[in-house]
């Protein structure tokens, strides 16, 4: 999730950077979380890719 500071910085160490943050409400938490949107710089992966980080 967006406040564990160490799996972001494990992700950017796979190369991934953040490109956006959001607000939304988890209705199984009951409460709002900060989703962080993540991109995979394309010199790491074929193809790049993007992925939302807390959603299953």
């Amino acid at each position: 999730m967006a406040g564990n500071a160490g799996w972001l910085r494990v992700r950017a160490m796979c190369g991934f950077t953040v490109t956006g943050r959001t607000r939304e409400f988890a209705r199984a938490r009951g409460e709002e979380v900060d989703p962080v949107l993540l991109t995979l710089d394309q010199g790491v992966a074929l193809g790049g890719g993007t992925v939302v980080a807390g959603r299953p």
